[in-house]
């Protein structure tokens, strides 16, 4: 498929339908052919746990449909309290690879931070792009 055809978005999100049913207790948000994935706990262990399990499932999810991911361009980010100074780093890997966290990134054209989202419950959420 060519990059920037109009059929190109379609077809990926085509591909793609069946993750709401295969990666239960995630969230995504879907963009063309942007996705976004947040994981949530106010446990950093569990989070991490979660993280973990997720990355296997994604794997083998690209295997068995003959993709790659590219790691170089994707990143996480956790967000957190202005009260933490000890924000949560969860390891990430993919394949092998290291997923980089970072603690900003832009989100559908917006730049967002680490800890620019103020909750008045503390949790933490792990978002990949």
């Amino acid at each position: 498929m060519l990059q920037g055809s109009v059929l190109g978005p379609l077809l990926f999100l085509l591909h793609i339908n069946d993750w709401a049913v295969i990666f239960q207790g995630v969230n995504f948000v879907l963009y063309v052919d942007d996705t976004n994935i947040f994981v949530v706990d106010k446990e950093e262990e569990v989070l991490q746990h979660k993280i973990e399990i997720l990355m296997q499932q994604l794997e083998f999810w690209f295997h068995k449909n003959n993709l790659i991911l590219n790691t170089e361009k994707t990143c996480a980010i956790t967000f957190h309290s202005h009260q933490n100074r000890h924000p949560c780093r969860p390891h990430i890997m993919f394949n092998g690879n290291r997923i980089a966290c970072s603690t900003e990134l832009k989100f559908l054209g917006i730049f967002i931070t680490e800890n620019s989202l103020a909750c008045a419950n503390p949790f933490l959420m792990c978002m990949f792009e």
